[in-house]
């Protein structure tokens, strides 16, 4: 009796570990399901330059897809005080009326919907790069 206990004591904490594990390196998408016909308006904002804009169809398109194409990992991950980097956001507004409000802050952490998540460096960076080419552009 005292056996199966342990074995399946051992057994769960094998299973927590690959978990915790898979949790840990493999990256989420977030942002996946969203489909570039249930956006109606995308915004962007940034510091610096302190600047907002109203991104145009084809900036709005090409925005969508590196929000789909975003990896994140450890949802509820925060941002401690001494990070510094650009912080950008774009603010979605779906057709339905609802918003997603998405933040990069120095490639390094992305908040979605309210929910922290540390970021995946090359897909942040995109995503940055992007909206510096489209701030000044302008």
């Amino acid at each position: 009796m005292l056996r199966a206990r342990k074995k399946i004591l051992c057994a769960a904490a094998v299973i927590a570990l690959a978990a915790a594990l898979f949790y840990l390196i493999f990256p989420l998408h977030p942002l996946s399901s969203l489909k570039p016909e249930e956006i109606e308006e995308i915004r962007l904002f940034a510091i610096p330059p302190e600047q907002t804009v109203i991104l145009g169809p084809e900036d709005a398109a090409q925005a969508a897809s590196l929000l789909r194409g975003l990896r994140a990992y450890q949802p509820g991950y925060r941002v401690g005080n001494s990070l510094c980097g650009q912080y950008i956001a774009f603010t979605v507004v779906k057709t339905d009326g609802s918003e997603v409000e998405v933040s990069n802050t120095g490639n390094v952490a992305l908040t979605i919907g309210g929910t922290g998540y540390r970021a995946e460096y090359n897909s942040a960076e995109a995503l940055n790069a992007f909206a510096n080419g489209v701030l000044y552009s302008r």
